[in-house]
């Protein structure tokens, strides 16, 4: 059996525990055949050449097994990251944050939260443009194209993308930037489009100190103001 120790069956802890973690409803009522948690994009990779069922050339044998991808499980709708009669695949192991030793760069896997990833970069004095809830997934975020409090300066968290490792559906991994399989990086700035299984997004940073934050309350007596 591949992967013996990170395929979850209805009714088992892991698996129940993953479900009831979705945030909404929607995805909670989806019932896949197992979880897969892959630990490492080789993983990954296996993983789609095994539900695609391609041959050792590339070619495709059968009509292969239907399967979702789930970050942090934030996106609302059914089926956005979980699946019916199906396999999730459950990317959360995949969540390494690692700062470039430039500092220009923070390497984060496609299964992380962004309060891994500020939790990070906060120790360095370091920010990036991210989600604006900690909670949130980075891959699901990303790949929707993303909102962050930096928005006004650099635009769409897509934007800030410098390189996507990508497992595609042959199951070979590449990488997607501006000299490499540049269509491959626009195509997937956004949109939550099924162009490949992203398992690694490469980030711009900044320095970043204190940032601000609050609310501010005015009498309504002020409103004609």
């Amino acid at each position: 059996m591949l992967f013996p120790n990170a395929v979850f069956f209805p009714q088992t802890t892991a698996y129940n525990a993953s479900i009831l973690s979705y945030w909404s409803q929607q995805e909670q009522r989806l019932t896949p055949s197992c979880i897969l948690r892959p630990q490492t994009a080789q993983d990954v990779s296996k993983a789609v050449q095994v539900l695609s069922d391609y041959e050792a050339d590339g070619s495709v044998a059968i009509a292969g097994c239907q399967f979702a991808i789930r970050g942090a499980g934030h996106t609302p709708w059914a089926g956005s990251a979980n699946v019916d009669n199906g396999v999730t695949i459950d990317m959360t192991s995949i969540n390494a944050v690692d700062v470039d030793h430039s500092k220009a760069v923070v390497r984060v896997g496609a299964g992380a939260r962004w309060s891994d990833v500020y939790r990070e970069l906060d120790a360095v004095g370091l920010g990036v443009a991210g989600g604006r809830v900690s909670a949130v997934g980075v891959g699901g975020l990303i790949t929707g194209g993303g909102l962050s409090y930096h928005a006004p300066r650099f635009g769409f968290v897509c934007d800030q993308v410098l390189n996507f490792e990508v497992a595609l559906a042959n199951g070979r991994i590449v990488n997607a930037n501006a000299t490499s399989n540049s269509d491959l990086r626009f195509a997937l700035k956004g949109g939550s489009n099924n162009f490949g299984i992203v398992t690694r997004f490469d980030l711009q940073a900044f320095p970043q100190g204190k940032l601000w934050g609050g609310s501010t309350y005015n009498p309504i007596s002020t409103l004609p103001d």
